[in-house]
């Protein structure tokens, strides 16, 4: 594979697992918003996430 070629690969997939994180999430959020039949709980564990990678994560 040539060097574009593998940056493609390697982009597309990347891609596709944050992708499949997302659509996992999106399922969980909308498990609590369904089970508690109210948005804040699906809104506390996003905030909850967030203050997560906030905190424990370091970005660029």
């Amino acid at each position: 594979m040539n060097r574009v070629a593998g940056f493609l690969w390697r982009f597309a997939t990347m891609i596709a697992v944050l992708v499949a994180l997302a659509t996992v999430a999106g399922i969980g959020y909308g498990w609590i918003d369904a089970s508690t039949r109210s948005i804040v709980g699906a809104i506390a564990a996003h905030t909850g996430v967030n203050a997560v990678h906030y905190f424990f994560f370091t970005y660029p």
